[in-house]
């Protein structure tokens, strides 16, 4: 569950924020800078936000996991515990930070860190174009809600392929496994997310949709393996 913190919950919120920043600053930031991030100084950070009008939350299952910020339409301090990292909770607490903004939802991320911004990207963040110089060699962008469109390819149980296109990958990728996507895939699940590509809107998504669906198998592979390859390339370049 997501709870709003407050003065009965903030050392626990503050103890996952400084755990989790501290380790997604470790590798560009000095130790001695690291090391100021306590516990203590992460709830008097929280504290004076919170009076400044922001309002966080924690995710918790067995024990906390997560944090976020929300102040007006702005969405900060993401966090999750580094041993509870890719396992569907940064999108939950982000979907929910979306739902408490006051308009159309923005963020800024380390301009280094690309796995964060894949991740928006697929759930519909673009980047605004806005920069800020944190350091002479550190920026953080800025992204804003923009509800692209995207045209995919799945890869089914049986290896089969199957092509759509949706406003939220993350969305329709759970919705596919469910039983709750197409025909097709209900008698073939498991379905895994082999290729996406973006789509200004969605007369142009549906044109590129049938376009996939009408390519040859071995042509759909090779996207699928460029698609793989620079990924992979991204990967081990964060």
């Amino acid at each position: 569950m997501i709870v709003e913190v407050d003065r009965t919950n903030i050392d626990q919120a503050a103890a996952v924020h400084s755990i989790s920043w501290k380790e997604s600053h470790r590798s560009f930031c000095s130790p001695d800078f690291i090391d100021l991030h306590t516990p203590e100084r992460q709830r008097e950070y929280m504290e004076r936000k919170m009076r400044e009008g922001s309002r966080f939350y924690m995710l918790v299952e067995d024990a906390p996991v997560g944090v976020v910020s929300v102040s007006g339409s702005l969405i900060e301090d993401l966090y999750v515990l580094p041993e509870k990292q890719n396992m569907g909770y940064g999108t939950r607490l982000l979907r929910f930070a979306m739902k408490k903004c006051a308009g159309t939802p923005t963020l800024w991320i380390l301009e280094n860190n690309e796995k964060a911004a894949r991740l928006y990207r697929r759930i519909g963040f673009t980047e605004t174009g806005n920069i800020h110089s944190i350091t002479d060699k550190l920026s953080e962008i800025e992204f804003a809600y923009a509800k692209m469109c995207y045209v995919y390819l799945l890869r089914c149980a049986d290896g089969s392929l199957y092509g759509g296109w949706t406003t939220d990958l993350d969305r329709r990728l759970k919705a596919h496994n469910c039983g709750k996507g197409a025909k097709y895939t209900r008698a073939r699940l498991p379905v895994t997310l082999a290729y996406w590509e973006e789509c200004p809107d969605k007369r142009s998504a549906m044109r590129r949709e049938w376009q996939l669906k009408h390519l040859p198998r071995a042509a759909k592979e090779a996207l699928i393996r460029d698609f793989g390859a620079a990924h992979a390339t991204q990967e081990e370049t964060d």
